[in-house]
C-alpha cells in the first residue's frame, strides 16, 4: 500500500491531468456554443439576400449555411446599417462584414480590413426604357439609385453637373419613380433590379440593362479585422466547394449565371 506522502507527491500531477481532460471536453463545446456572426448590410438585395419575416433567404443564406455545415461551425446572420456594421467589425463583436470589396468605403473603414477571395461576381449598371437602349450616355440626364449606392462610372459626369441623381430607400420605389419619369436611367445591381422588375412589379421588360452605358463589373467578398484565421478557413472552403457555388449561382441567377442571362436578354 502506497504511503500517504507518495500519494500527496503525485497529487499535483493527477490534478493537472484532470484539468487537462476537462478542458479537452469543455473547449470544443464552448467553441461550438459561440457562433460566428456575419453582419449584412440592411438592404433588400434578393436574390443575393433578403431579411423577411425574421428570416434570411437567398443566395447568401444557402452559401453560409453550407459553409457552417461543412466546417462544423454555428453561424448567425445579422442585418444592420452600414455605419454600425463597420463599427462592430472594427470592435470584433461581429466577425465578418458582407457584402464588401477592397475598394469600398475606404475612408470610413479606418482600420486594416482583410478581404476574402471573391465570393460572387456582379454587375452594377444602367437600366433604361426599351426605346432608349443603345442611346449615347449624353441621353442620361437623371439617374435613380438606392441611398448610399454610389454610381461610380458616372462620377465625373455627376461632378460636372451633366447628371443629377435621385435616391430612394427601396429599389422598388426608385424603379417606379424612373418609370414615371419616362426618361433617364436606373443605376443598380442588375440581379436585384431584374428580380424587382419581374417578381415584384410584374414588368420584366419595363427597364433593360444597356451594356453600352457606364457600368461596373466586380465581386462581393466578406471582410474582417480580427479574425484572419477564420477568413483563411472560408477561402479554403470556397476552393473546395466550386461545384456547389456554381449550382447556387444557377439556382438564384447571380454571378456568372446572372451575367450570362443579361447578355442573352440584351443581344
Amino acid at each position: 500500500m502506497r504511503s500517504k506522502n507518495a500519494i500527496l507527491q503525485r497529487f499535483p500531477l493527477i490534478l493537472c491531468r484532470t484539468i487537462f481532460l476537462c478542458l479537452m471536453v469543455i473547449l470544443p463545446v464552448r467553441a461550438q456554443a459561440d457562433p460566428m456572426i456575419i453582419g449584412i448590410e440592411s438592404n433588400d438585395y434578393y436574390p443575393h439576400y433578403q431579411f423577411q419575416d425574421g428570416e434570411f433567404r437567398g443566395y447568401v443564406r444557402d452559401l453560409f449555411d453550407r459553409f457552417a455545415q461543412d466546417s462544423g461551425l454555428k453561424i448567425h446572420l445579422r442585418t444592420m446599417p452600414l455605419k454600425r456594421l463597420l463599427k462592430e467589425v472594427r470592435a470584433g463583436t461581429v466577425h465578418f462584414k458582407y457584402p464588401d470589396n477592397p475598394k469600398w468605403n475606404v475612408g470610413e473603414k479606418q482600420s486594416v480590413f482583410l478581404h476574402s477571395d471573391p465570393i460572387v461576381g456582379y454587375i452594377d449598371g444602367t437600366l433604361v426604357l426599351p426605346n432608349q437602349v443603345g442611346g449615347p450616355v449624353e441621353n442620361i440626364k437623371t439617374l435613380g439609385t438606392l441611398i448610399g449606392f454610389t454610381p461610380w462610372p458616372y462620377f465625373d459626369r455627376i461632378q460636372a453637373g451633366a447628371v443629377s441623381v435621385y435616391e430612394g430607400t427601396s429599389l422598388g420605389g426608385v424603379i417606379k419613380r424612373t418609370l414615371r419619369r419616362g426618361k433617364g436611367g436606373l443605376y443598380a445591381n442588375i440581379d436585384v433590379a431584374r428580380y424587382q422588375l419581374t417578381s415584384l412589379l410584374g414588368q420584366p421588360d419595363a427597364l433593360i440593362f444597356d451594356p453600352n452605358l457606364p457600368h461596373a463589373v466586380s465581386y462581393y467578398a466578406i471582410s474582417t479585422v480580427h479574425y484572419p484565421e477564420l477568413l483563411d478557413r472560408f477561402n479554403r472552403w470556397q476552393k473546395e466547394s466550386a461545384a456547389f457555388k456554381a449550382f447556387l449561382e444557377q439556382k438564384y441567377g447571380v454571378g456568372d449565371a446572372g451575367i450570362l442571362g443579361q447578355s442573352q436578354l440584351t443581344n
